[in-house]
């Protein structure tokens, strides 16, 4: 009995025992639960200025993008896409937009959306629209291979989403093929990485030259993502030990290359790669020295591509002074940038050359001097953003070394504040080119921003006029919004872009042809083009034309119709006829 007893109590002392231990087992377990609740609170505030300037930067860049949408009319330059995608639903494809040996596959976007959704203004720009927002995308997945914190890549693609005013007034733009360019050109940039850094599939090294001929297809304007991606390559294939790989990916690339290329080769093979030269019709008469032209990139292109400089009038969005400033500040920061990844010898270092090239490649094109529209510094911007993404790593990674959270803080609220920034230049930006480009507020009209055309469309087939001349820059916007119930064409020396066209224009007859001329009002250089030039074919002012109508002695009258004057002949008159 005793010993019975004995052993149950030291029994109950063992539990009694083991009680305190349990007890205090989940006393610890509470505290840590608390701990990590802590920290996750910490975390969550030490992120809030990032997470609520990112979603800032969304929130702008669709704002932006509606209004442009919504209150930017459509070019002749959009039209002329517009038309080309019809002639592809019809049947009739076409390897370059209409009339010039360059600019590809995009048409094929906007004609898929035509089939789905019929042909309008807004179905025509918002592939151009996509195709940006998905190039933002794979900008924030080439930053997460870059850098090992995604809130820095994520930061990066919210910028090019809101900023500059400049690429995101062009990213409404349908000109053909830049849309294409740029989502080709960083996926390029992320399927090198892929591929360097051993992640690569088996399809990864095909999809690379295929995304490299598609883009060189849409533009030769995919040699500023080429620089990157061929270092990486060439880096990768001299430093790993396994030769047979390395050319094996290196000869699947290129089989890719020539297969996404083809319709540019079967168009410029044996007949001269007129794609290579430069037009004619797209150079300046007598271009700038190309040494002046990369002056221009400094002087206007990139003070532009910093929201400092408006698109076409070159007005400084601060004053003077301190644009000046920032436009050196910010350029001392990407050539630093550049030298120290150049001189680190990392994956920031293929970047480093791609953006000091940039000019240089640039100016190569005598075109290239047209900073007025912005639109040859859009592909700038993903390699700066990536760039700084690198050194904002090599910066901030000693903060997180030393395990402060205050440290951590710090950075968190630098890059918040300096997307921050970011953001409020492009609003100013966004507010300075409607005051200056459209002081009267044309744009800010009710109802379709397209509509001064649209009435002059109504007007022409009203009056049984179904053919004509007029500006380059007014002939096919009124084409594409007539749906094929016009056939206006421009004159010589412009290039004949609707040979069916301007077969109609010879073949009618004289109660049925018309030239068109729009005097330059505030109004119609908003609704066609900001140039005086639209007033008539080519250039041609109504008062001269008239006075050539008189030498031949050609009697005519003059209908004023919808903002334009419509001169109907009593025969037909041919360009040559005028002196064009």
């Amino acid at each position: 009995m005793n010993g019975a007893a004995e052993q149950g109590a030291e029994r109950d002392v063992s539990v009694g025992q083991a009680a305190p231990d349990t007890r205090t087992f989940g006393q610890n377990q509470a505290t840590s639960s608390g701990d990590r609740r802590d920290i996750r609170r910490w975390d969550l505030a030490r992120q809030l200025p990032l997470v609520l300037t990112v979603g800032a930067a969304l929130g702008i860049g669709i704002f932006e993008r509606v209004w442009y949408l919504r209150h930017d009319p459509i070019n002749s330059d959009e039209a002329l896409v517009g038309i080309l995608a019809r002639h592809l639903l019809a049947g009739h494809a076409n390897a370059f937009l209409l009339g010039q040996p360059y600019g590809g596959v995009e048409p094929y976007v906007v004609a898929a959306l035509f089939g789905a959704f019929g042909s309008s203004p807004i179905t025509l720009q918002v592939p151009v629209v996509v195709l940006d927002a998905v190039a933002c995308v794979l900008v924030w997945r080439v930053g997460r291979r870059l850098v090992a914190r995604p809130a820095i890549a994520l930061v990066a693609a919210a910028a090019m989403w809101a900023a500059p005013q400049s690429a995101v007034w062009n990213s409404t733009l349908e000109y053909g093929f830049r849309g294409v360019t740029l989502v080709c050109g960083v996926a390029m940039l992320l399927l090198a990485l892929r591929i360097t850094q051993g992640d690569a599939s088996r399809v990864d090294a095909p999809m690379l030259g295929l995304v490299a001929g598609v883009g060189w297809w849409s533009s030769p304007e995919i040699a500023y993502f080429a620089v990157p991606a061929v270092l990486w390559l060439l880096s990768w294939a001299w430093h790993t030990r396994r030769a047979s790989t390395t050319y094996r990916h290196i000869g699947v690339a290129m089989i890719g290359a020539g297969v996404g290329a083809m319709p540019w080769l079967w168009d410029n093979v044996g007949v001269g790669f007129p794609s290579l030269a430069v037009s004619r019709y797209d150079a300046p008469a007598h271009p700038l020295p190309y040494l002046t032209r990369v002056s221009t990139f400094v002087h206007y292109s990139f003070p532009m591509t910093l929201d400092l400089r408006v698109p076409r009038s070159g007005a400084f969005d601060l004053p003077a002074s301190l644009a000046i400033a920032l436009t050196l500040l910010a350029g001392i920061v990407i050539v630093g940038s550049a030298v120290w990844c150049l001189l680190d010898r990392t994956k920031g270092a293929a970047l480093g050359c791609a953006v000091l090239a940039y000019p240089f490649i640039l100016a190569v094109a005598p075109a290239g001097a047209d900073w007025q529209s912005a639109r040859y510094t859009n592909f700038f911007v993903p390699l700066v953003l990536l760039l700084l993404v690198v050194t904002t790593d090599k910066l901030v990674s000693p903060a997180r070394r030393f395990r402060r959270r205050h440290l951590g803080w710090s950075a968190s609220l630098a890059i918040a504040s300096a997307l921050g920034m970011v953001l409020a230049l492009s609003v100013v930006a966004f507010g300075v080119w409607g005051s200056i480009n459209d002081p009267a507020g044309a744009h800010l009209r009710a109802g379709s921003p397209d509509a001064p055309a649209q009435e002059l469309v109504h007007a022409l087939e009203q009056n049984g006029i179904t053919a004509g001349y007029a500006d380059y820059w007014v002939a096919y916007k009124l084409d594409f919004l007539s749906d094929g119930g016009l056939s206006i064409a421009d004159t010589p020396p412009s290039p004949d872009r609707l040979p069916s066209v301007r077969a109609t224009l010879r073949a009618t007859r004289a109660r049925h042809q018309a030239w068109i001329f729009v005097p330059p009002t505030l109004t119609a250089r908003t609704e066609y083009a900001p140039t005086v030039i639209i007033e008539g074919p080519s250039g041609l002012p109504e008062t001269t034309f008239i006075d050539d109508l008189h030498r031949l002695s050609i009697p005519s009258r003059v209908l004023h119709l919808a903002g334009a004057d419509v001169v109907i002949c009593s025969r037909a008159v041919t360009p040559s006829e005028v002196g064009l």
